[in-house]
């Protein structure tokens, strides 16, 4: 195989990632690193752009899918169109550290690719809190013996706002925006969209000063997902951010960390 291709499929977007392949085996504190990154909505794939956008050769494809249908839709391309390239769907046996968790075979694919990326980055002594802000936020805890723990899943920023307007009757359906966050609104729209903003950065740091308190140490803080850029600048502790946390992970899925 020329390249690895890893595909992290969400619910309503998609990102995948060149890799060399193979995928050479991490060190401590350091990941892979990907050549090229391709990233779209979910309602928007067309599987002839993202033809375009691969390189030549044969591929080995790892994925990552929290959306059946979508993935469907890969899968099936990829034998029409892709008759050289190979394809594995990831399920959490291909990541090697334990799940401390009442089901592991339920457990987002997105969030352990998230922690084991998160594992190779964080000081051996310290654990990790994983926060992945996207359609759903994800806030995952690794322990400082490198364990999954499990952690916290709430709706994310689009999640909320299109809840507001499904779930009443004169609320407008809205999307979040990328403007200056406005403390509190002086009519419905700027209300909605500060309420849910401030909802999503208030839920994270609450949940991290807890578990913080929780594990009786500091911990190292990574972060990643498609609304962290907005929260960013507000958060009241040190973060790590890593915008390829979750692919970096599914790659090395293929081979593991060193050590």
């Amino acid at each position: 195989m020329s390249s690895i291709i890893a595909i992290d499929v969400g619910n309503t977007s998609l990102s995948a990632a060149q890799f060399p392949a193979p995928v050479r085996a991490c060190t401590p504190q350091e990941l892979p690193m990907p050549r090229a990154v391709w990233q779209c909505s979910a309602a928007d794939l067309e599987f002839e752009t993202l033809a375009r956008w691969l390189p030549d050769g044969p591929c080995q494809w790892l994925i990552g899918s929290v959306n059946d249908e979508i993935t469907q839709r890969i899968r099936d391309c990829l034998r029409e169109f892709r008759e050289g390239d190979t394809a594995r769907l990831l399920n959490h046996r291909d990541f090697p550290m334990e799940l401390d968790v009442d089901a592991k075979e339920q457990v987002g694919i997105d969030r352990l690719a998230a922690a084991m990326a998160a594992n190779v980055l964080r000081n051996p002594a310290r654990p990790a809190i994983v926060i992945d802000a996207g359609s759903a936020v994800t806030i995952d805890v690794v322990s400082s013996d490198g364990v999954f723990r499990g952690g916290h899943i709430f709706p994310g920023m689009q999640l909320s706002l299109s809840a507001l307007a499904h779930g009443t009757d004169r609320l407008p359906l809205l999307s979040p925006v990328n403007r200056k966050v406005f403390h509190w609104g002086k009519n419905t729209r700027d209300a909605m969209q500060a309420g849910v903003f401030w909802a999503a950065l208030g839920a994270i740091q609450e949940i991290v000063y807890r578990l913080q308190a929780e594990l009786r140490q500091d911990c190292d803080i990574m972060v990643t997902g498609g609304d962290i850029v907005r929260l960013l600048p507000h958060l009241n502790f040190t973060v790590r951010h890593e915008p390829h946390l979750v692919l970096a992970g599914l790659a090395m899925a293929n081979t593991g960390p060193a050590g």
